[in-house]
């Protein structure tokens, strides 16, 4: 978490913040730019780790 947030907003938005969990999990592979919308969140939260395991 960055210093200006005090929590995480994206843990509720669940299935809705991933395109590639629609359609039985194959939904991201429809469209380039889903792929892209989910590469994203990933890297979003992968970054968020990233700090706290130096």
């Amino acid at each position: 978490m960055g210093p200006l947030f005090n929590e995480d907003w994206s843990v509720d938005l669940g299935a809705r913040k991933l395109y590639g969990l629609r359609c039985y999990h194959f939904a991201a592979f429809l469209s380039k730019e889903w792929r892209r919308h989910d590469f994203a969140w990933g890297r979003l939260d992968r970054s968020r780790y990233a700090d706290h395991e130096r």
